[in-house]
């Protein structure tokens, strides 16, 4: 039928029958681009979903980054506090210590000790108590040359400046360690 009307139009056979492959090679290209979109669609959602799951990923590691750095602050803040602290009190232990050592130098202060009293006989050995501890029921306040008792004011301020220094060390020992350990 479709033989006849082209017959009646004029059209020869073999070129409606080349009209007709090249239609049908049209539609089979069109219906290839068909099904490379609809591939290509389905590639790209994949790759939408596998980019936004690395993108959740890579937020929660962030967001767990920046809780460990925040919660590292926190603590580097509070021992550089505690270490503030311990700085202010070696300062005051300084100046208290230098203060007494110049007032006992000067003679503004006196530094008494107690010393055991001698027996009226000189031949007689000491008693034990005096090895032991001193009796201060036998003992008599005596006051320590000016030179000597500031000696041993700069000795005990030195004391306790070093204990000062000491806990400031192992504050800051400590900070390190609870940070490194964090890290692992």
């Amino acid at each position: 039928m479709i033989a006849a009307i082209l017959a009646r139009l004029g059209i020869p056979a073999w070129v409606a029958a080349a009209a007709l492959c090249l239609l049908g090679a049209a539609a089979l290209v069109g219906y290839r681009d068909h099904l490379i979109g609809i591939g290509v669609s389905r590639e790209s959602t994949r790759r939408d979903l596998v980019e936004a799951e690395r993108t959740r990923q890579a937020q929660d590691a962030l967001r767990l980054a920046n809780t460990r750095v925040k919660a590292a602050q926190d603590r580097l803040d509070a021992a550089i506090a505690d270490i503030g602290k311990l700085q202010k009190e070696l300062t005051h232990v300084q100046t208290q210590g230098a203060a007494l050592q110049s007032d006992l130098a000067a003679g503004r202060r006196r530094l008494p000790v107690l010393v055991r009293a001698r027996a009226a006989d000189p031949a007689r050995p000491p008693d034990a108590a005096g090895a032991a501890g001193l009796d201060t029921g036998t003992a008599v306040p005596a006051e320590l040359d000016p030179a000597v008792a500031a000696g041993l004011a700069r000795l005990t301020g030195e004391g306790d400046a070093a204990i000062v220094r000491l806990n400031a060390c192992i504050a800051a020992y400590d900070a390190v360690i609870r940070a490194y350990n964090e890290t692992e």
